[in-house]
């Protein structure tokens, strides 16, 4: 009802007054009989309407009359004592996805080792491409890949791929393309560590078959290495950026693709090859521009690995802009590029610390990072095959 409405005829009801009833009765006396008859001829003409139209009885009786609840909405053939039956929308198909079984595969890097490696593809439904983000995992030097198998079935129940390959003279990669005897890890001279570069740079080209195939994004690649395996891992990652154009002859995409590096116990030197020459590129300091997204994980009490991994974190982190001066929490966290997480008295190695799931939590908090760093930027990064075909 409109206010000013109501306002008004409240007024004048308490600002009339009485009138008497008996004033010149005499004078009206033959308005009287007139106006009662008017009134009693109404009231009779109207009564059958107004009680046909609010009697229940009446309604059900009326031939042809529509049934009505409080309200006067017409609910045809439906009882207004009962609740109208619910009305169910079609349930919605969940796709189920399918988790591929690992494969165990050789291939073969460009100077001839048979590299071997087990691949866990991304689950994704039937037909369906995942275009998933891939990674690649570095065991420990003088390790081998099954120290790394159970974080990469996590990976790929996360949504992920990984392949995880044997290195060079480590577990079942002893096999060289023309050669009798077998190669040793233990006894590689410097020249020989630094050829593993070749062993991920394979890894990466299986995975770019992958991502032509619709699995994998290969333009969110993700590395993690263990141990004195970090030392490789950090090189390599700055090749990818820089060792080769952005584009090749064809116009196809071939680098730049490592989105973010995480290492598990990090080592300063291997067999004589350094890291600290390549921990100081712009690329890791973020001296000229934005720095690559990265996770430095390490038990505390185990004390050797625990005093390289913090002194290489506090070098980055001096060179780093410090996002606690940012107010915003979303922007701060937007802004976030090192990460440390230094685990308070575990003794545990590298490859037992992510190898395993014995830590509480800390699988979920790798992943966490990979989603906040990577995942999160997939629509500035869509998905292209690097096949010449596709390009043409």
């Amino acid at each position: 009802m409109n206010s000013s409405f109501r306002s008004n005829s409240v007024s004048e009801m308490h600002s009339s007054k009485p009138k008497p009833m008996f004033r010149n009765c005499f004078r009206h006396s033959l308005r009287l009989p007139l106006t009662i008859l008017v009134a009693v001829v109404f009231v009779i003409g109207l009564a059958p309407s107004v009680w046909g139209q609010n009697n229940p009885s009446t309604i059900k009786n009326r031939p042809g009359a529509k049934k009505q609840v409080p309200g006067g909405r017409p609910l045809t053939n439906q009882d207004p004592t009962k609740t109208p039956p619910k009305t169910s929308l079609p349930e919605k198909k969940e796709e189920k996805l399918i988790k591929p079984d690992p494969e165990n595969l050789v291939l073969a890097t460009s100077d001839g080792v048979k590299l071997a490696v087990t691949y866990f593809g991304p689950p994704a439904p039937e037909g369906a491409q995942a275009k998933a983000v891939p990674f690649i995992l570095l065991h420990d030097w003088e390790g081998d890949r099954k120290q790394l198998l159970q974080y990469a079935a996590f990976l790929q129940a996360s949504g992920h791929a990984a392949i995880v390959p044997d290195l060079r003279g480590h577990g079942q990669s002893t096999a060289v393309e023309g050669l009798n005897k077998t190669i040793d890890a233990k006894k590689f001279r410097k020249n020989e560590v630094a050829s593993v570069q070749k062993d991920i740079e394979r890894c990466k080209k299986y995975l770019v078959q992958r991502n032509n195939e619709g699995e994998v994004n290969i333009d969110m690649l993700s590395v993690v290495a263990v141990g004195e395996s970090s030392v490789l891992a950090v090189e390599w990652v700055i090749n990818d950026w820089f060792a080769y154009p952005p584009v090749n002859a064809d116009g196809i995409k071939q680098g730049q693709d490592v989105k973010a590096l995480l290492l598990v116990s990090p080592r300063k030197k291997l067999r004589g090859v350094s890291l600290m020459g390549n921990w100081k590129h712009p690329l890791y300091t973020g001296a000229k521009g934005a720095a690559l997204p990265l996770m430095m994980i390490w038990g505390t009490g185990d004390v050797d690995a625990a005093k390289d991994s913090e002194s290489l974190y506090k070098l980055l982190e001096k060179s780093r802009p410090d996002p606690k001066e940012i107010e915003d929490e979303t922007k701060r966290e937007a802004a976030q590029t090192l990460y440390k997480v230094p685990l308070k008295g575990a003794r545990l190695p590298g490859p037992e610390i992510i190898g395993t799931d014995s830590i509480k939590g800390l699988w979920g908090y790798t992943n966490k990072f990979i989603e906040l760093k990577v995942k999160a930027h997939e629509d500035s990064l869509p998905w292209k095959s690097r096949s010449k075909e596709a390009d043409e």
